[in-house]
């Protein structure tokens, strides 16, 4: 073999190499930027349901203190929105147990939705073990935050805010009364 041919098989290699560099650098680099956008879609979904589940739970505990179902629209009281867009990235990022219980959460606040779908037909009083019921998911959906990382803490409602709450219901009830 020639000084030539020993020239153009080591630039051949050496080309081929950079190659293989080449290509093994991008898709590992992609990978890695592949996984910490993963990662980020994954805590920004962990943020949106945690956030849809705070006003869940405080409209809970407002409808617990009224015991009374408003006739509005489900969507704007029990949202559930951001579950049914980021389900599946959370599916990935949460353990089983965490998962399993967001999807029970899920499907009690489904329910309570209903409420509101046949309080529009009607009014709907609440029943003091309806309410209570309510109380107790509302705590539920407290710890479950948390356990899913939500920073921040929600107080329960204060005397005055309960009073608040309760004195438009009291009114339409002693109205009820008053015109019966």
């Amino acid at each position: 073999m020639d000084a030539t041919t020993t020239l153009a098989l080591a630039s051949g290699g050496f080309g081929l190499l950079g190659v293989v560099i080449g290509v093994v650098g991008t898709t590992g680099m992609q990978m890695l930027l592949d996984g910490r956008r993963e990662r980020r879609e994954g805590e920004r979904a962990k943020v949106l349901v945690t956030g849809e589940l705070l006003q869940d739970q405080r409209i809970m505990q407002a409808l617990a203190l009224i015991k009374h179902w408003p006739n509005t629209d489900p969507d704007a009281m029990l949202p559930t929105s951001a579950w049914r867009e980021n389900r599946s990235r959370l599916a990935g990022h949460l353990d089983e147990d965490t998962f399993n219980a967001l999807v029970m959460i899920y499907s009690i606040l489904e329910i309570d939705r209903s409420h509101f779908v046949m309080a529009s037909e009607r009014p709907l009083e609440m029943s003091d073990s309806t309410a209570e019921l309510l109380e107790k998911n509302a705590n539920d959906i407290a710890e479950l935050r948390r356990s899913m990382g939500a920073r921040g803490s929600w107080p329960d409602y204060s005397e005055e805010e309960k009073k608040a709450l309760r004195e438009p219901a009291a009114m339409t009830a002693t109205k009820k009364a008053g015109s019966a």
